[in-house]
């Protein structure tokens, strides 16, 4: 957004989320398989279509503690697509997802926060 928002009801969601994919030790082998097949073309016909929705922005791995962080954005009209990528990572990943705000908006909302106390 290149302007303040007169209000805060004129910010948008920019779809920006973050998902912290946690397995266990023993589910290591086939949490390996299931991101592979993401990137092999193995993974079933829909994925590659959903995964073609997603806007990765950063993605961190923490072996030693079994888990990776995903950063990503997503078009809102396409979050239905997209979310098939997490039903079909679900047997394999317990998935934590947060919406996010960047710094930008979040310090708007509060501009128009310290304004609406004044």
């Amino acid at each position: 957004m290149d302007t303040y928002p007169s209000s805060i009801t004129e910010l948008k969601c920019m779809g920006k989320y973050m998902t912290i994919y946690r397995w266990t030790p023993e589910r290591a082998k086939q949490a390996a398989k299931k991101l592979i097949s993401l990137m092999d073309g193995t993974a079933p016909a829909l994925i590659p279509e959903a995964m073609s929705k997603i806007k990765i922005i950063d993605q961190s791995f923490s072996v030693a503690n079994n888990f990776m962080v995903v950063i990503y954005e997503i078009v809102d009209e396409d979050y239905p697509l997209a979310m098939a990528v997490a039903n079909y990572l679900a047997d394999t990943f317990d998935m934590e997802t947060y919406p996010l705000v960047s710094g930008d908006n979040h310090a708007r909302i509060w501009d128009q926060l310290a304004l609406s106390l004044d």
